[in-house]
């Protein structure tokens, strides 16, 4: 589609060229998207633990990087109350990522607000076409945008599912309590926030990355709900290695933070079920966390002596290690996408993981096997089954590595960023199918 530039506000909490997760769903759409439209973004200035951590990196990037045409970065700091908010919530901070949720999203909800008054500032002077509310993906707070008279795109957005309940055996009593206050905040935010409700309602584009959360969206919605995920790929020229007729060993590797909802112990326990995927797979586990001291002690127990254990590298170390193997194994139970995935594809590696959200979405029989996800022991059966198939199967496994490849090119940044681009076209022109 041949893009008229559109002025576009979008509204990023998180961003950051050298971070991961959010900060880089944040950054890497809207640096495309402005070469299709005309971008200002509204950021926070850093993370609730560190209040200038997102626009310290943003200057230093552009101390060296040519400035982007068609890009105006604003930000936007957190409030004195937020703040408050955050330094008590510094206490909870071993409890999640995010600390206690309750406090997280309630300095959130501020720093939304002072975006929203911004917002309608600069939407005076500059007449915004479009309006997007892009990060953070969670659901519970879609901001305020969808208050302003033009036209309201929301997401990539989602975790309105929770966790099964015959998963809980698999996570520590701390997790178990954290998990159940999100599934009843899930069932009253969904149900009886005016915010989401009304976001839901305004919106002319809802992305979401997964089809459960399509579902529960499309009941509401008064505008499209598309899948779009919320992690792409970066092409890269490794590839993952070639599987010499000679040698009956291949290579697995999982990474991650060794934590409950990561499920490490769901690998250890389906590598340990037969003689095939103990003897014939070498396996590598990178990673660390709370529950390392457990693994390995599982591990043991189990008799597996073919994995290597590496505690932590640099991120750029982790596509020289996935160009040694053979495929990727993911057993997270609660994730998004997780840009792990987008980067096992990126080199050309097959990927193992749970049929849910935008992993079951992001992986498809032509780069990987995704397992359902119905009980723990359902689990390490089917997690142990594709691995089996991939050890024993070559044609099978090399298929999957050029499917992988392919795949990649399929979900990367710019496609993604290019389907927004037309769908604000689209809209802008009524011409949205």
């Amino acid at each position: 589609m041949q893009s008229n530039r559109l002025n576009v506000l979008i509204v990023a909490n998180q961003l950051s060229p050298i971070k991961g997760s959010e900060s880089a769903v944040g950054w890497n759409i809207v640096t495309r998207l402005a070469r299709y439209h005309n971008v200002t973004v509204l950021y926070a200035s850093g993370s609730q633990f560190r209040p200038t951590s997102y626009v310290e990196v943003v200057k230093e990037y552009f101390l060296t990087a040519a400035p982007i045409s068609g890009l105006t970065l604003i930000n936007i700091d957190h409030s004195r109350l937020s703040k408050f908010i955050y330094s008590i919530n510094s206490i909870f901070s071993k409890l999640s990522a995010v600390g206690l949720p309750l406090l997280f999203y309630a300095g959130y909800n501020y720093w939304q607000k002072d975006a929203f008054r911004e917002a309608k500032r600069l939407h005076k002077i500059n007449n915004f076409d479009i309006v997007h509310q892009l990060t953070l993906i969670s659901f519970r707070n879609p901001g305020y945008l969808w208050k302003m008279d033009i036209p309201f795109f929301w997401g990539p957005t989602g975790m309105t599912t929770t966790l099964p309940k015959n998963f809980y055996k698999l996570l520590s009593w701390e997790s178990k309590i954290l998990e159940r206050i999100r599934s009843v905040s899930n069932f009253y935010q969904f149900n009886y926030s005016s915010k989401v409700r009304n976001a839901n309602k305004r919106a002319n584009v809802i992305y979401t990355f997964s089809n459960a959360d399509a579902y529960r969206l499309k009941k509401r919605a008064s505008g499209q709900v598309k899948i779009l995920l919320d992690v792409g790929t970066y092409l890269r020229p490794e590839s993952a290695k070639t599987k010499s007729e000679n040698n009956s060993m291949v290579t697995g590797i999982w990474c991650g933070k060794l934590t409950d909802k990561k499920a490490p112990s769901i690998l250890l326990q389906a590598l340990a079920q037969d003689k095939i995927t103990k003897e014939n797979i070498e396996f590598i586990i990178v990673g660390n966390g709370p529950l390392e001291a457990e693994i390995h002690k599982l591990a043991d127990e189990l008799g597996l002596k073919n994995i290597k254990w590496i505690r932590e590298v640099q991120h750029k170390e982790i596509f020289d290690l996935m160009s040694q193997a053979d495929f990727f194994v993911h057993t997270s139970l609660m994730e998004a996408t997780s840009s792990v995935i987008p980067e096992a594809l990126s080199v050309g590696l097959p990927v193992i993981c749970h049929d849910i959200n935008g992993m079951g979405i992001a992986i498809n029989e032509s780069c990987g096997i995704t397992i359902p996800m119905k009980s723990p022991d359902e689990s390490i059966n089917g997690f142990h089954e594709a691995m089996k198939r991939l050890a024993v199967d070559s044609d099978l496994l090399e298929q999957l590595k050029t499917g992988a490849k392919k795949r990649s090119r399929e979900i990367s940044w710019d496609v993604i960023a290019q389907t927004i681009a037309n769908d604000y076209e689209s809209v802008a022109t009524n011409k949205l199918k």
